[in-house]
């Protein structure tokens, strides 16, 4: 009896038993016995990207246009702000410009970006703080998100 109960104190103390129920955790159940951390959150991920896809989200399965320098989809980047903010954007990137000009306009605009986000939160950096409050190159201030129209209500 004292083997059985240590075994199950064991068991539960390195998670793999429910200390109340004496039963397997539910993810064990569902994911199974013996998959990884690395697996499961592999598995949570797909199923997120998924049905993203499935309701209209752009996803990638592959990461050919990562870069992996500055942490960013330059493509989605540079989709965005032409989009959403096509004024601001011309500030930087002159539609009258040559191909090189736009290059480097755009490589200013990621490393202003990508600068804004590795700046400590409290110096106004940071994913949240650019999410709130965007970020400038130049004399264009580009946002990163849309905000909900005023006076629109919630059904």
């Amino acid at each position: 009896m004292q083997e059985r109960r240590s075994a199950l104190v064991s068991a539960a103390v390195t998670g793999r038993i429910d200390p109340h129920t004496g039963e397997e955790p539910m993810a064990e159940k569902v994911l199974g016995v013996g998959m990884t951390s690395a697996m499961k959150e592999f598995t949570f991920e797909s199923e997120i990207c998924e049905y993203l896809e499935a309701h209209g989200w752009l996803y990638s399965s592959d990461d050919t246009s990562y870069d992996r320098e500055l942490a960013l989809f330059p493509v989605d980047v540079f989709g965005w702000l032409e989009e959403s903010q096509p004024a601001e954007w011309a500030k930087v990137v002159r539609p009258d410009g040559g191909d090189e000009q736009r290059a480097k306009a755009k490589a200013r605009i990621l490393k202003a970006l990508a600068g804004r986000l590795d700046q400590p939160m409290v110096s106004g950096g940071g994913t949240l703080n650019v999410l709130r409050k965007g970020f400038q190159e130049v004399s264009a201030r580009f946002q990163m998100v849309q905000p909900q129209p005023a006076g629109q209500t919630r059904p």
